[in-house]
């Protein structure tokens, strides 16, 4: 369906069932946004990369593009606070180490978040869901949301190639008329490929159900111990500073 969901079907951990990775996210999420420490967060940010990158084997250059993402919107959000803060040494020094810590415990827990997603296909993640007894509905929700996205980024993307080609960027004015069509473009694919999906579905028997096929894959005690001790650990760390 996307580049990361082909990563994660060939992630050397998934095998591990969809359940234990799904904890250790909510675990190690919950950890770092309640520590809120510095050393807390940049341990966390380094595990999760180890695990991505080295026991994962996720393509490092996969992993930097997609943690660049909320980067680039935690700076203009700091940014933006930055400017409330009087500029006076006294208050500036102190909340600029403030937004910054903010800054690296909300990068700390989407690493968490993008370990669950490099390592573990959507369908395995909707088929858990279905067993801890999420509503069918926010499920179908959550696959026709995931598809349509990266569909339309796609086709985005194609679209852009061609206004480049086509010169479509060269000056301001014609940035704006190229970014308008290339936005009604997109509404209007999105209003189309929604209709030929519904008719897909009905000439396949659709119901109103969706039917899932995910791998439960290995479920080990020694799976929970592990997690166990990372959150024991993180928590004894952040009582110690």
């Amino acid at each position: 369906m996307n580049q990361m969901d082909a990563i994660a079907s060939r992630s050397d951990l998934r095998e591990i069932h969809p359940r234990v990775k799904m904890i250790y996210t909510g675990i190690t999420l919950a950890i770092c946004l309640w520590a809120s420490d510095v050393l807390v967060s940049i341990l966390l940010l380094g595990l999760n990369t180890v695990l991505i990158t080295l026991i994962s084997k996720a393509p490092v250059k996969s992993y930097r593009k997609v943690m660049q993402i909320p980067l680039v919107f935690l700076l203009f959000t700091a940014l933006g606070m930055m400017i409330h803060i009087p500029w006076t040494t006294r208050y500036l020094v102190p909340d600029a180490i403030r937004v910054a810590e903010l800054m690296l415990r909300v990068w700390a827990g989407c690493s968490s978040m993008f370990f669950l997603s490099f390592t573990t296909p959507i369908f395995d993640i909707i088929t858990c869901l279905h067993q801890w007894k999420v509503p069918e509905f926010l499920t179908d929700l959550m696959l026709y949301m995931y598809r349509f996205i990266f569909l339309l980024l796609d086709v985005g993307d194609v679209m852009q190639i061609s206004q480049r080609a086509r010169l479509g960027y060269d000056s301001k004015k014609s940035w704006i008329h190229s970014t308008a069509n290339v936005a009604v473009s997109l509404f209007i694919i999105a209003y189309q490929k929604s209709e030929q999906l519904y008719i897909a579905m009905e000439c396949r028997l659709y119901d109103g159900k969706m039917r899932y096929y995910g791998e439960e894959g290995r479920e080990e005690a020694g799976w929970y111990v592990g997690i166990a001790v990372i959150a024991v650990l993180l928590i004894l760390l952040k009582g110690c500073l």
